[in-house]
């Protein structure tokens, strides 16, 4: 990773929500998905281009 300081760019929320992750529990268990070619993961996902926030 990359990090760069951009003093002058103005923070909109497109530029700081990348991505949305959840743990679900109910009687112990946790939901878990199954995403191609990645294995078991938490549900969630990032915002999609032109998709609003």
């Amino acid at each position: 990773m990359k990090l760069t300081w951009m003093p002058r760019l103005e923070l909109t929320e497109s530029l700081i929500v990348t991505s949305v992750h959840a743990v679900c529990i109910k009687d112990g268990k946790v939901l878990l998905v199954q995403i191609k070619d990645r294995g078991f993961n938490y549900p969630g996902g990032h915002v999609e281009a032109g998709e609003s926030i």
